[in-house]
């Protein structure tokens, strides 16, 4: 029997945090209830760096000819002349072994899409390439699931590898993606007060939408690694990186060189961090714990010692840092703890690790003034860089009668006035505490109102100058504001409003 309702307010909102707290308590825990963690963890651990390797081959691993070739390669239609292919492709740089482990979780795929396609559900991919963009955008449910394992795990069944791989892709796309989903909705309902959602058998429907990730599924951030200015910041330290094993795709050379590079950033922005002092060095010692070039298994006896051998005034923090000490889902799929404690061991690997450091360079970065400022100025660069692709004429004025501005351009015989802000947002609110997130939103939103006005009231100057009437003020944001204002755009959607 069908059914469909609409709720809004209070109604809505708790509605949707009981349909969240369903799916971790009915869908994850119980599902998880029943298997072994310390087994469980290991064996999905090893999943994980299938996974991983997965992805990175296809992005990074093979020639032009190779990628074009994985996005011509349907999973549905796989044979033994496929198998050959990959081995040609892969083998012969990183090894058999890894070719094998390719070869294998595509094989794996094969049978989950047909699997799947029996009880009508569709993943939504064909190809390998399509597969990595899959996996891609379900890597941060897939590590939340690993943080949760020693946990949510508390029975004795153990589960092959392949048998896991199901029961992970079944629960992050019927559990987690809902669970992210509902909580993005639930976000809305604080921010709009005209937000409403059409409630039917399997589907809740809103009447807004949003999605704050860029490419690739990654987060904003005030400078990325991949920013030109960061050239600058590098080439200080490029002669202190180790030779990378051109035959390796993670290996602790990687590691200690990505430390090395996450480091050059306080170095370039003179800002000093006693926490990130202490972290590379720690990190570094703890990832001589490793096998295979990927996994990490310090024991806590270690573990506690080589803590212990810090300063007094960083160690607690630093144990905090490293490992999460809460089992509640939320925590866990925010986190960027690079160690999960399994057993006797703290275990974790080399994109943990690298993926926390990261993270935190951007936390703690964001408190010194130079940084922000400097950043405010490269965003303006990249806004520039963005819009000249787009067609856009950037008119080289920074001031017009003592006034400031920060992009001025001209495309098609009008003028576009481009004002870049890059306040950083915590995006993590949205699920840890959405209604904070609600308010620091309708902050940025009247901020960027008043701003708007501003420009309007002093649209003369631009005409005056440019003798042209056609003028239109944006206000272009780095991290995510949710409104429905059109004036108001963020970075990751330029292409698509222009």
């Amino acid at each position: 029997m069908s059914y469909e309702v609409e709720l809004t307010g209070k109604q809505l909102q708790v509605h949707l945090k009981n349909q969240i707290d369903l799916f971790i308590t009915k869908g994850l825990m119980e599902d998880l209830c029943k298997l072994d963690p310390i087994d469980t963890f290991n064996k999905t651990h090893s999943l994980v760096r299938s996974i991983e390797e997965f992805i990175n081959i296809a992005a990074f691993g093979v020639s032009n000819t190779d990628f074009n070739t994985l996005g011509l390669m349907n999973i549905e239609q796989w044979n033994p002349v496929y198998n050959s292919m990959i081995d040609r492709m892969i083998s012969p740089r990183f090894g058999q072994m890894v070719s094998d482990r390719f070869k294998r979780m595509t094989l794996e795929l094969y049978q989950i899409l047909f699997e799947f396609r029996l009880t009508g559900y569709d993943f939504g991919f064909r190809t390998i390439l399509e597969a990595t963009g899959f996996y891609q955008s379900r890597r941060r449910h897939i590590v939340t699931i690993l943080y949760l394992l020693p946990t949510y795990c508390k029975g004795k069944q153990q589960l092959s590898e392949s048998e896991l791989l199901r029961v992970i892709l079944h629960l992050v796309d019927f559990c987690l993606v809902n669970i992210t989903a509902l909580q993005r909705q639930l976000i809305l309902s604080y921010i709009f007060p005209d937000f409403k959602a059409i409630i039917s058998n399997d589907t809740i429907t809103g009447n807004y939408q949003f999605d704050f990730l860029e490419d690739l599924f990654t987060e904003p951030e005030r400078i990325s690694i991949i920013d030109p200015i960061m050239e600058e910041a590098f080439k200080p330290v490029s002669n202190e990186f180790l030779q990378m094993p051109e035959e390796k795709i993670f290996s602790r050379t990687e590691l200690i060189n990505g430390c090395e590079l996450i480091r050059s950033y306080f170095t370039f922005f003179k800002y000093n961090d006693p926490i990130m002092n202490c972290l590379v060095p720690l990190l570094q010692e703890l990832s001589k714990y490793s096998k295979e070039d990927y996994f990490v298994s310090v024991s806590k006896t270690v573990f506690e010692k080589t803590i212990m051998e810090l300063d007094n005034t960083v160690r607690e923090k630093i144990r905090d840092l490293l490992v999460l000490s809460s089992n509640e889902y939320i925590l866990s799929s925010n986190s960027h703890h690079p160690f999960i404690e399994v057993g006797r061991y703290y275990k974790s690997n080399f994109n943990l690790i690298l993926r926390f450091l990261y993270n935190y360079k951007n936390i703690s970065l964001n408190k010194s003034r130079r940084y922000r400022i400097r950043s405010g100025f490269i965003f303006e660069d990249k806004v520039k860089t963005e819009l000249l692709q787009l067609g856009f004429e950037i008119l080289k004025v920074k001031r017009i009668e003592r006034k400031e501005f920060d992009v001025i351009t001209k495309r098609a015989g009008a003028i576009y006035n481009f004002q870049c802000k890059n306040n950083f947002i915590d995006i993590t609110l949205i699920e840890k505490e959405p209604e904070k997130f609600a308010k620091r939103n309708r902050a940025l939103v009247r901020y960027y109102m008043k701003s708007l006005d501003k420009e309007k009231e002093r649209e003369h100057l631009i005409i005056n100058k440019y003798g042209i009437k056609e003028v239109s003020h944006f206000v272009i944001s780095r991290f995510p504001v949710i409104g429905n204002e059109p004036s108001i755009i963020l970075f990751k959607d330029l292409k698509d409003l222009f």
